[in-house]
């Protein structure tokens, strides 16, 4: 469903331009080649403007940084250009046409002891936000799934069923007992609300990329129940964080300490968590991240950090009935 929504939009704001434009070169107030620039331009300038917008918000809610967190103005600069880049391509094109960006998930049966990668798209997204990460995982063999939550604007707890059953699906087809959860903001706080549910006998590992663990200030802007429920200090994040995560369950937030939408970003630290924290990197970089993707690789190629597994049996089986 959000693929078909923002193909309408990207067609309607195309339509909106070009009417606009067309109407001026009529008019003899543009030559031809500004109305084209003026077309293909005005997309990027208004993801830019909404971009700059993140970062604003984001610098009057941020975080205290550490000495060694900090980083030059010319790098903000350039941070800001790669965040723009990315969001403008994730929602004007990776999204929309996730079908022709992402690959059919390609599952075989995997060996013993190999544990297939499930990705977890977060709020307003589709499994197209994972057009740049994907195809490298799976290049350096590893086995990897992908999943599209809906409703889009629902709880998130809604999420959990189809989260479910995903799982199960993995699990079924590539003869694997459980699942390693790569899982990108919201996407996060869907698969503790699994484990919460469902308990921890198929997740073998759950890593967390840019998770609003305590809340995002940024949220008080979103729509949606999902975003109501994101905000820091909500009802929902507070229950969350009083059903505890199994203690031997390993769990990683990487996170930026100059996110644009995770505000404030010490708001991704989860107790119990091995945290992974980034300079530099926006939201929506740290998917196109090369730092995000070696420490995912070097996360898959080494053994879980607990010797032994507690399984977290189902507290709340109704829930999901």
């Amino acid at each position: 469903m959000l693929a078909s929504v923002l193909t309408l939009i990207l067609f309607v704001e195309m339509f909106v331009y070009c009417g606009y434009a067309v109407a001026r070169v009529v008019l003899g107030a543009w030559s031809p080649g500004f109305a084209i620039l003026f077309i293909l331009g005005m997309p990027i300038v208004l993801r830019g403007l909404l971009t700059a917008i993140g970062f604003a918000v984001s610098w009057f809610f941020r975080s205290p940084r550490p000495q060694s967190g900090s980083i030059t103005l010319l790098e903000g600069l350039w941070m800001f250009v790669r965040e723009w880049a990315a969001m403008s391509f994730q929602y004007g094109f990776g999204q929309a046409f996730e079908s022709v960006f992402v690959a059919p998930d390609r599952l075989r049966r995997v060996a013993s002891g190999e544990t297939p990668v499930l990705l977890v798209h977060g709020y307003l997204c589709n499994r197209g936000v994972w057009w740049w990460l994907k195809p490298r995982i799976e290049n350096a063999g590893h086995v990897v799934a992908t999943v599209t939550l809906e409703p889009v604007l629902g709880e998130i707890d809604d999420g959990v069923r189809p989260l479910m059953e995903r799982i199960e699906a993995v699990c079924r087809e590539t003869g694997a007992s459980r699942v390693t959860l790569v899982c990108h903001s919201m996407g996060g706080l869907t698969a503790r609300a699994y484990v919460r549910a469902c308990g921890s006998e198929r997740v073998a590992r759950l890593i967390t990329i840019a998770t609003p663990h305590q809340g995002s200030a940024m949220a008080r802007f979103g729509l949606g129940r999902n975003a109501r429920q994101m905000r820091d200090g909500s009802a929902w994040i507070a229950a969350l964080g009083q059903a505890a995560l199994p203690a031997a369950l390993p769990v990683v937030s990487i996170y930026s300490l100059h996110d644009s939408l995770l505000v404030p970003q010490d708001n991704a630290i989860l107790p119990g968590a091995q945290l992974m924290p980034l300079t530099g990197r926006g939201h929506n970089e740290m998917l196109v991240s090369r730092a995000t993707l070696d420490f995912l690789l070097g996360e898959f190629d080494s053994a879980p950090t607990k010797a032994q597994r507690h399984e977290l049996k189902s507290e709340y089986p109704a829930s999901i009935g």
